[in-house]
């Protein structure tokens, strides 16, 4: 869908004023949607200076209003009545990702590949049936005496088999339960890919959340310094102030400008991030919607021990080592059943067809074999399987400690930050509190001239600080409850397990 993007908060103040000031020409009667760019210049009557001019020196004031006119044509802002993008919740873009990721993908393909493979283990102990067929072409036939036939002149053989071949140590028995582990650490690794893939989403997602608050903050800003930049101009014009507040006015008022085109920026970024990564195609916007409620297994917020237990008994990372071990473990025993004999046996039925033929041609014929088969020297082959079999379980053992280490260390550093943003929340909000009251004592004291405009100035930029750290902690503090969601092996979305292909 096609957004439209002006300035129409600033615009509409500025094209007042022009209009009180006579200095800039009335405007269309709508201002143009469809075919305009959202880098379109302000609609002002070109050759016609700013309205800020009339206080300025005109050493420079030409050059505040090109750069303000130049700051005001390149910030975005939506126009009335233009197509809104659709607002997706952080668990609609996970539902939407699972179905366009090609990682998530890849990692079903793994779990397919690990069935056919235990598929294949399965087939291995069943028995093989194959029909075969034989002609023989001789260059001639040879009869003796009395017809008998020595050597026909065709044959031609048809028939049927059947053999099976068999290790007494079970080593195909083992070889399924290797393949049946393997389909399980697939599906391990497939939920790890995938809790890893939306835990990217999620620190997309409030990033662009906090885009969006900058947004707003910077916006309220600009209106906030306007005002006072007007209000400082009529005390200038009363001779209640000099020059040099109104000329920190409109260097702050500028300042903001800046740093609300850099907020549209920095959202741009941030969404064509969130895109690329959720596989979005269309123009979209991101909606709050946070938890009400934070849900950490059933373990209370401050028993560090209970939640590393829980990630211990649910993380899918540390199932799928375990299904290594026990894969590693399996192949050790396979590694041993190669010192135990091979039991083969085949039955055979063959119809033979000869000519020229004779009375006693044995037409049909049926036989069975059974063969033991015992390797008694193969070069160390059967010994090397067995050590590197017994290395790598040695190896799987390692591994698992090691992951557990780590899974303590993550849990324990994403408990921590979980409760510092909780304070910080608390903290901060206090701070804002101030900060508004602040500002708002400071501004009626500067009407009635009892503050000055550096006051003014130091409670507006304590109260920007204080909205925009609260609105980071409060997305951080989200962010920090999924990271700590994450490692204690919650899902952060119900995962549909690909079985189709089952």
């Amino acid at each position: 869908m096609k957004v439209a993007y002006k300035y129409l908060p600033v615009i509409s103040y500025i094209q007042e004023e022009g209009k009180k000031e006579g200095r800039l020409a009335a405007p269309s009667s709508d201002l143009p949607c469809k075919g305009t760019s959202a880098l379109d210049p302000v609609m002002l009557n070109p050759g016609v200076t700013n309205i800020y001019t009339q206080v300025l020196t005109p050493g420079w004031g030409w050059l505040m209003s090109l750069l303000t006119t130049l700051m005001l044509s390149l910030m975005p802002w939506p126009l009335l009545g233009a197509d809104t993008s659709h607002p997706y919740s952080l668990q609609e873009l996970y539902r939407y990702a699972l179905q366009s990721s090609e990682a998530i993908k890849i990692s079903q393909e793994d779990i397919y590949i690990a069935q056919q493979q235990r598929t294949k283990a399965i087939a291995a102990i069943m028995p093989r049936i194959s029909a075969f067929s034989l002609y023989t072409q001789y260059n001639r036939d040879r009869l003796v005496p009395g017809g008998m036939v020595l050597q026909p002149n065709s044959s031609m053989s048809n028939g049927i088999s059947l053999d099976e071949s068999l290790s007494l140590g079970g080593k195909e028995l083992k070889t399924i339960d290797m393949a049946q582990k393997s389909v399980e650490k697939s599906i391990n690794d497939y939920d790890s890919v995938t809790e890893g893939y939306l835990y990217s989403i999620a620190g997309a997602f409030y990033d662009c959340l906090k885009a969006k608050k900058a947004i707003d903050i910077a916006q309220a800003n600009v209106e906030r310094l306007t005002l006072y930049r007007d209000a400082a101009k009529t005390k200038l014009s009363a001779g209640e102030l000099t020059r040099t507040p109104l000329l920190r006015a409109e260097a702050e008022l500028s300042t903001a400008m800046t740093e609300a085109l850099q907020a549209q920026n920095d959202m741009r970024i941030k969404k064509a991030t969130l895109k690329k990564l959720a596989g979005l195609t269309d123009d979209f916007d991101v909606r709050d919607d946070l938890p009400t409620a934070h849900d950490l297994a059933n373990c209370l917020t401050d028993d560090v021990e209970c939640l590393i237990q829980t990630a211990f008994n649910r993380r899918s990372e540390l199932k799928s080592y375990a299904a290594q071990r026990e894969i590693a473990q399996k192949t050790i025993e396979s590694a041993k059943s190669a010192y135990w004999p091979t039991l083969s046996i085949e039955g055979v039925l063959v119809k033979k067809d000869d000519n020229p033929g004779w009375l006693f041609n044995n037409v049909e014929t049926a036989y069975a074999t059974i063969t033991l088969t015992l390797p008694l020297y193969e070069g160390g082959v059967r010994q090397a399987d067995l050590k590197e079999a017994r290395s790598r379980q040695r190896q799987s053992e390692l591994a698992i400690e090691n992951l557990k280490k780590t899974i303590s260390l993550d849990v324990e550093s994403s408990y921590l930050t979980y409760l510092t943003q909780q304070g910080v929340i608390v903290s901060l909000k206090e701070t804002l509190a101030y900060a508004t009251d602040n500002y708002s004592s400071v501004n009626r004291q500067f009407d009635a001239g009892l503050a000055t405009s550096l006051d003014v100035m130091d409670a507006n930029n304590l109260l920007v600080t204080s909205q925009r750290k609260l609105s980071e902690a409060i997305y951080g503090y989200e962010l920090a409850y999924l990271t700590l969601k994450r490692s204690i092996g919650i899902p952060l979305n119900a995962i549909e397990h690909p079985f189709v292909y089952n």
